[in-house]
């Protein structure tokens, strides 16, 4: 677990989505789409998040997290 989080860290790294199957392959099953990043990467997507305290930061948040 990274306890060294950054503060500025949505000022320091840009967004990235999760990664997705192709298109010819997802027609194919009706599983997910979407991999997951590797730790680090998640760690530094987990970064950019205010702590802003809002509690509806799933659908509200500034920075689209």
């Amino acid at each position: 677990m990274n306890t060294h989080m950054n503060p500025l860290g949505f000022l320091r790294y840009e967004r990235s989505s999760a990664p997705k199957q192709a298109i010819n392959e997802r027609i194919t099953h009706f599983h997910e789409f979407e991999s997951l990043h590797p730790l680090p990467i998640l760690y530094q997507q987990a970064e950019r998040c205010m702590s802003c305290g809002t509690p509806f930061c799933m659908s509200g948040c500034p920075l689209g997290n």
